[in-house]
Formats: C-alpha cells, structure tokens, sequence
C-alpha cells in the first residue's frame, strides 16, 4: 500500500515482510492526521489480511482520506482464478502451472517468489 499524502512520499507495506505493516505501524493504525490523504493506494495486499484486519483497515483508511480522496485497489480477480484451476499446463504470465499459479493468487504467493 502507497499514499500519496502532497509530500510526495509514500508509506509501503508488504504483507510477505513480517506482516502488514506500513511505515513501521499496521495498516489499520496509520501514524497520520485524519482526512489528510488524497489517495491510498494497494496491491495485492488486502487479501491477505484477515476479516478483521481488513474491517479495521477500511475503517482507518476511510479516517485518513480527505473528503474527496481516493482508494484504488488491485487484488486478484477470483473468478479469472478459479477458471484457471482446470486449465492444463503453464501460466501465460509466470514459470508456474496455471493451477499453482491460480492457488498463490488467492492465497498468497511463498515468500520470495511471485
């Protein structure tokens, strides 16, 4: 996740690197000033956390945003997945089995790969 709050910096998190962090505090307790964000910005990252952290995520991020900002997410698209699960051979997009890469795209890449 990135946000672009008119500093031009961004705070990062990375679920694979010890846990949904950003910028040193969890997603869902960001060390920011309500409604001071104009976009958040998130890839891959939501469906990794679980129901509750993703309810308090949404909360927090709804905090921070200003009123007119923006939430943009990339996360995998499911049934583009599941149909991938009967299909033979390899991914188009990785050096994986489409249905290997199908299950690390719901469920998450090993660390270090993907």
């Amino acid at each position: 996740m990135g946000k672009r709050d008119g500093s031009g910096k961004g705070i990062g998190a990375n679920h694979n690197t010890g846990g949904c962090k950003s910028g040193g505090a969890p997603a869902w307790e960001l060390p920011l000033q309500s409604q001071t964000v104009e976009e958040i910005y998130s890839r891959h990252f939501f469906e990794h956390l679980t129901p509750s952290e993703a309810d308090r995520t949404l909360i927090e991020w709804r905090r921070v945003l200003k009123l007119d900002g923006k939430i943009r997410m990339i996360i995998p698209n499911l049934l583009y997945h599941c149909k991938q699960i009967f299909i033979e051979g390899q991914s188009e997009f990785v050096k994986e089995s489409n249905f290997n890469h199908a299950l690390y795209s719901i469920y998450g890449w090993p660390i270090g790969e993907g």
